[in-house]
Order: C-alpha cells, then sequence, then structure tokens
C-alpha cells in the first residue's frame, strides 16, 4: 500500500475506521497527479460525504484517519471541500478533548469555507468553535464565534439555529455578570421565538431569562416568577428541579414562605424522581432484550446542525464499550429483519442483493408478499396513475390559466406536477442565494441599467466608463439594500454580489456592441403576457376539445423592434438564462420550449408587428484558460466573446442585417446557411412562422387536455439536452422514478 502523503502518480488512499462500526471508506484511485480530475475526486468527494454523515459528538472514525483524508483534501481539494474535510477533524479533535488542535482545525476549515462562501458550513464552524472555546475556559472566544454563527446562520435561513446561538450569548453574558446585556439579548430572543411559534426556545429563553431574575444585583423575584409561570402555564412546559429551586428562592425573596417551601419541596422531589426515573428505565430498557439491543441517536438535526447523543446513550456506550456505535445504514439484513411485516418493509431496501433474493424465495408462495413485493419494486412511472377526470375538471376548470413554466413543467413530469401545483406540496427549498437569486440579480441589473440609458434617448453608443460605473453601482447598492440588513452586510453575500456585478457589466458590453452592429434595439423591458393595469399585451387564448380555453400568461425579458422594409417593424423578443441554453425546435414540438414562441405569438397577434426572432442571451460565461499573460482589456473581450446567443430567425436579408450588419456569428444566434446553401436550424421562413404559430396552439391545447383528463402519472421527459428531470427532482423519493425491480 502506498503512503497517500507521498508524491507519487500512483495512489492509493484508504481511510479505516474503528473495526467495531464495521464501515470502511477506501478510495483506490490510479491516475497521474498532473491530470488527476474527476474520477479521484468524485470518490473521495463520497468519502468526505460519508464520514459528514456520521459526524457527531461521540466519534466514529480514529482521528489519525480523519487527518489523513483532511491532508488530503488540504492538498487537492477546492475551498468547500477543504473546509468540509476540516470540520469533520475539528470535531473529531474536539470529541478527543483535544481543545487546542480542535480551534487550529477549525480556524483553518473557517478560513477555506469563507473563500468558498459557504455560510452555512462558517455558521456550523463558528457555532462549534464557540462550544470549544467554552470547554477550554474562553469566554470571550466563545461570544464572538456565537456572534459570527448566530449572523452566518440567519444569512443561510436558519432563524432557530441563529436565535440559539443568540441565546446562547445571552447565557454566557449572564455568566460573566453582565446583566444588562443578557437581559436585551432575552428579550430579542424571546420576542423572535414568540414570532416563529418555537415553543422549545421561547421556553428555554423564559428559563434562563428567570435565572438572570435571581442573579443580578437587584433581585427581581416578581419577573422570575412571572416568567416560569409563563413557560409552566402558557407553554406548558416541564419545569426543571433547578427552575423549581429558583421559584421557591424567588418566592423566599418576596416574603411569601409558604409558597417558598411549596417550591423548594417540589424541587427536591423532582430532582430525585428525574434522577431515579432516568436510570430506573435505563436499566429496564438495557436489560430487558434477550439477544439484541438496539440504541439510536440523532447526528444531526433537521438544519444539519450536529446534535450531541442522550446521557442515556453515552452510559450504555460507556458501560458496553466494546459495543461499537455504527451507522443505522450498515446493520445487516439478519439483524433488521426479524419478522414476516419488517421483511416487507425493507424489502425496496434490498433489490438486487442476496437478502433480496433470498426474501423472495422464501415468501415465494405466499400471495401477500407476492403482492407487496409488486408494489414495493414497481415505480410510478411504470403505471398510468391519474386524478378522476371529474376532480380534474374540477381542480382546472372551463378555463386554464397557465405559465410557460407550469406547461413545461408538466411535459416534463405529470406526477411532479401534480404534486408541486395540486398538492401544494413544499419542497423544502431554503431561503439561500442560490442559482435563482443570482438570475434576479443579473435581470434586474440589466433591465435597471438598459432603462436608464432608454431614458436618456438612445442606444447608439453606451455610456462612458465613469458614468457606466456610478450607473451600475448605484444599482447594485439598491438591490443589496432590498435584501435586508443581514444580508446586506454580510461579507459573502458582497463577495458574491460584486463577481455577479462584473459579470452582468460584461454582458452589458456585449448588449451594446450588438446594438452598434444591428438595427434591434429595445421597445420595452419585463412586458407581461397578460395585460395588467394596461401595460402588457392582452394573454394569448388556445381552446381544448370538449370546451374551455386555455389562457397562457408570462413576463418577456426585453422585447426588441427594427425597422421592416414595408414601413412596419419586426419585433424580436429576447430572454435572459443565468445558465447555458441552446434553441431545439424539437423541445418546442415536444412542449419543452414554448416560452418565447408563446411570447412572440403574443405579440405578433395583438401588436400588429411582424413576429422575426427569438434571442435565449446566456448569462454563464465560463472561465477563460490563459495561454499567455494578456492586458485585462484583452481578457475582457475574451470573456465577452464567450457570452452565447441562442434562438430563432425570420430568414430574410432585413432580419438578418438587423441582427448584424456583418453576418458576425457571436450575434447571428446561430442562423446561418451552410457551404451548400442548407439553411441552419435557426433560421425560418414565414411559412414556417405559420406552420410554428398553428403547431404551437395545438401542443398547447393538447397539454391542457391531459391535465384535465387528470394525467398524473411518472413518466419523465428529457428535453434535446439529455439531461433527466428527475435529476434535481424533490419528488423523487416519493415517485421511485428511478426504481427497477
Amino acid at each position: 500500500m502506498i503512503d497517500p502523503d507521498a508524491p507519487d502518480p500512483d495512489i492509493q488512499i484508504p481511510f479505516p475506521m474503528k473495526p467495531a462500526s464495521y464501515l470502511i471508506i477506501t478510495v483506490a484511485c490510479i491516475v497521474a497527479l498532473s491530470s488527476c480530475d474527476t474520477g479521484l475526486f468524485s470518490q473521495m468527494d463520497k468519502a468526505l460525504d460519508e464520514v459528514e454523515q456520521r459526524l457527531g459528538y461521540v466519534n466514529t472514525l480514529e482521528t489519525k484517519d480523519v487527518r489523513k483524508m483532511a491532508d488530503w483534501f488540504d492538498r487537492r481539494g477546492d475551498d468547500g471541500q477543504k473546509g468540509r474535510a476540516l470540520y469533520c477533524l475539528g470535531r473529531n479533535q474536539f470529541n478527543d478533548g483535544d481543545f487546542p488542535a480542535a480551534i487550529v482545525t477549525y480556524i483553518k476549515a473557517l478560513e477555506y469555507s469563507v473563500k468558498a462562501a459557504d455560510t452555512l458550513r462558517v455558521a456550523r464552524i463558528c457555532y462549534d468553535m464557540a462550544h470549544t472555546c467554552n470547554a477550554s475556559g474562553n469566554s470571550t472566544d466563545e461570544m464572538m464565534y456565537l456572534a459570527r454563527s448566530a449572523e452566518a446562520f440567519k444569512v443561510a435561513g436558519f432563524q432557530r439555529e441563529s436565535q440559539q446561538a443568540l441565546l446562547e450569548i445571552g447565557q454566557a453574558e449572564s455568566g460573566l455578570g453582565r446583566y444588562g446585556a443578557a437581559e436585551d439579548i432575552f428579550k430579542s430572543v424571546l420576542f423572535d421565538a414568540h414570532e416563529m411559534r418555537d415553543t422549545l426556545l421561547e421556553a428555554r429563553c423564559l428559563e434562563s431569562y428567570a435565572a438572570l431574575a435571581m442573579s443580578k444585583d437587584t433581585l427581581d423575584p416578581a419577573l422570575a416568577i412571572d416568567l416560569l409561570s409563563r413557560a409552566a402555564r402558557d407553554l406548558d412546559f416541564p419545569l426543571s428541579s433547578s427552575d423549581k429551586g429558583i421559584l421557591a428562592y424567588a418566592y423566599s425573596v418576596a416574603g411569601k414562605s409558604s409558597e417558598s417551601q411549596r417550591w423548594l419541596l417540589e424541587a427536591r422531589a423532582t430532582a430525585e424522581t428525574d434522577a431515579s426515573d432516568e436510570l430506573f428505565y435505563l436499566l429496564r430498557a438495557v436489560s430487558t432484550p434477550s439477544e439484541r439491543l438496539y440504541l439510536f441517536t440523532h447526528t444531526t438535526d433537521t438544519a444539519g446542525s450536529a446534535c450531541r447523543p442522550s446521557s442515556a446513550f453515552l452510559r450504555v456506550a460507556s458501560l458496553l464499550p466494546y459495543a461499537g456505535i455504527t451507522s443505522e445504514a450498515d446493520i445487516a439484513p439478519i439483524d433488521r429483519i426479524w419478522s414476516r411485516r419488517t421483511a416487507f418493509e425493507y424489502l425496496p431496501m434490498y433489490v438486487g442483493t442476496q437478502a433480496g433474493a433470498a426474501l423472495r424465495e422464501y415468501f415465494g408462495g405466499d400471495a401477500e408478499f407476492n403482492e407487496m413485493q409488486h408494489k414495493a419494486l414497481s415505480p410510478l412511472s411504470a403505471r398510468s396513475d391519474s386524478v378522476p377526470p371529474e376532480l380534474a375538471r374540477e381542480i382546472f376548470g372551463d378555463r386554464i390559466e397557465l405559465t410557460q413554466s407550469k406547461t413545461e413543467a408538466f411535459v416534463s413530469c405529470p406526477y411532479s406536477f401534480y404534486m408541486k401545483n395540486i398538492l401544494k406540496l413544499d419542497d423544502g427549498a431554503r431561503a439561500e442565494f442560490g442559482f435563482a437569486g443570482m438570475g434576479t440579480f443579473i435581470h434586474h441589473v440589466l433591465e435597471k441599467y438598459l432603462f436608464a440609458v432608454m431614458r436618456r434617448g438612445s442606444f447608439d453608443a453606451p455610456p462612458d466608463r465613469e458614468r457606466s460605473a456610478r450607473l451600475l453601482d448605484g444599482i447594485v447598492e439598491e438591490y443589496i439594500s432590498s435584501l435586508g440588513d443581514a444580508a446586506s452586510s454580510s461579507p459573502g453575500v458582497r463577495h458574491l454580489v460584486g463577481r455577479l456585478r462584473g459579470i452582468a457589466e460584461l454582458i452589458i458590453g456585449d448588449i451594446f456592441d450588438e446594438f452598434s452592429g444591428g438595427a434591434f434595439r429595445p421597445e420595452a423591458f419585463e412586458v407581461p403576457i397578460g395585460a395588467e393595469n394596461g401595460r402588457g399585451v392582452p394573454s394569448p387564448e388556445f381552446p381544448v376539445a370538449g370546451g374551455g380555453c386555455v389562457v397562457l400568461r408570462g413576463v418577456a425579458d426585453r422585447v426588441d423592434t427594427a425597422p421592416a422594409p414595408d414601413g412596419k417593424r419586426f419585433v424580436r423578443v429576447v430572454d435572459y438564462k443565468t445558465g447555458s441554453k441552446v434553441f431545439s425546435p424539437d423541445d418546442v414540438r415536444q412542449g419543452l420550449e414554448l416560452q418565447l414562441p408563446i411570447y412572440l405569438y403574443a405579440l405578433g397577434k395583438s401588436s400588429g408587428l411582424e413576429p422575426a426572432a427569438i434571442t435565449y442571451l446566456s448569462a454563464n460565461i465560463p472561465t477563460i484558460n490563459l495561454d499567455r499573460p494578456m492586458p485585462e482589456e484583452d481578457i475582457r473581450l475574451e470573456a465577452r466573446r464567450s457570452i452565447n446567443r441562442s434562438g430563432l430567425a425570420l430568414d430574410d436579408d432585413a432580419v438578418l442585417d438587423a441582427l448584424n450588419r456583418d453576418r458576425d456569428p457571436h450575434f447571428m444566434q446561430g442562423a446561418k446557411y451552410s457551404k451548400n446553401g442548407v439553411p441552419s436550424h435557426s433560421l425560418i421562413s414565414r411559412d414556417g412562422i405559420a406552420e410554428l404559430f398553428c403547431e404551437l396552439e395545438k401542443t398547447i391545447s393538447d397539454i391542457a387536455v391531459g391535465m384535465r383528463s387528470g394525467r398524473a402519472c411518472a413518466i419523465p421527459v428529457s428535453g434535446s439536452n439529455g439531461k433527466s428531470p428527475c435529476e434535481y427532482c424533490p419528488y423523487s423519493a416519493v415517485c421511485r422514478a428511478r426504481l427497477r425491480a
């Protein structure tokens, strides 16, 4: 076996865990380091995921093994991977009681996570660092990291975790005798916990606030009694023995000796009862099983933050040191399947394994088992599930109002459409500045910038560099302010927005290059398809077989016009895409790319303008690799040339000239002729546009018929890019479309 630290081109990296855990992550990769790429990093990333999933406050891995992995990622991984791997190492060191080493490791993990703009990871690292500082007796740094953790959790959208960190700051302040600061924090957390309806957080804050009321220089027994009474009465929170002791003390200070005696007796009884009950039930649980005992504990909560095992779990682990702690996923089939019922439950898990084959053989003559097996192993994509047509008709009505995104979602997968738009199931999306937020930012900046230029009166030349920079900075600051105080003050958000500003600046420069070489000019921005308050164009309506109609709505990012030879005007619809986008006529026929054809159809029907072009403008600027040093202006020009346009254009010289007089391929969106004079699929004749619109009417009507018939089967349809809609579908666990018997 070759040392993973050695700079040898052939490497084999094992990460063995404790033998009792039955979990060994072995990543074997033989590559030349000069060209190591996807295979190695993909497997190593899976190994890191495996380690991270088992992260808790009881080590399931030897620290030396986690260090090997962290060192590997520290040398070869990206910033995000480095931060994750070092975070795992820091947790292991904390669990070992090596607090100085844990702090050093966490600091490195924090640096990398900040570089990777991984706000949630930053929050978790800072939270763990605070606990490490607490264990080391360093209250000052503890509060500093708790504050940073609270802010990061808030930016990442984890409000409960943010408030929990603030509560712990208040508790630390109170412990240091800074009662005024602690009281302000407790009041703030109480208000937010009540607003969030987080009963547990509110009760814990009431406990801490009550303890403060009886600890500060001027005791406030009335406040302490009120706070704990609220916890018990209004929140139905069981008071601990320490809570009852505080009540006894408060009533004593208030001069109510009888109440004080009552609560003192209750405090003693509760403390004794709690301790004896815990020991009794623990003893009973451990001693009752005749063959095996399984104790389960969560390693993380729903937000992904680590959970500490209960005292009962830790006691058993201490009493039975050779039992070992393992992951639930690693329990052998023979230990899972102890009855007929559990055999049915676990059948899908063991498809294609020896255990699955043994189950099928054992229950081969069992009719109930065969029926259960068929249900469990048949994906919903193998069936034609549907909603009763009369119910579907009631849901959609005679006038079906749709957006292009809903239409395309139904074509991609009727089942996913049904789950999201009919059942309204929450897909668990987080409040984060992700791809959708990036797209919104680019759209916002381009619209505001071009509208400001339009008000000036001309698109023939861009504003000078100084004026352009001022205009962009103002738009960006306005956008950041709209995100709220937490986001606007976040270094991570500002860094990301700064990078996006650079992308927007490149796109704006490229758009003005396009204007200088063609005749199309913006006429309007964010145009509603479905007139609202006198703005926009009327929604197109399509008749549906069986009666009724379907009405389509949407918003066109930009509408351009250009003069036509007959005195009329050509119209073009432009859509900004944050990712890559390549127009495909086949996708239009399938119903997967209807957005711009629908908008062009609506504009042509209502405005008297001649439909001439649709354009997808991709803002996905790839990394530019340089073979030699280049001036900054040349790098910008190279990056700008990587901006992609794709779409459809009327096969007419006047339209092609309006796109670009010099027929520069960069601006022609794929509209060209081959050497043999054959037009590309991006060119279309006037008759072709008429046929496209007729086909569009039929496609949309057919989609509406499918919706109203109750079609809800899980049959995903991939577009021309080959990407399966199942890849990022939040409902894949429900439909099991990928499961095969």
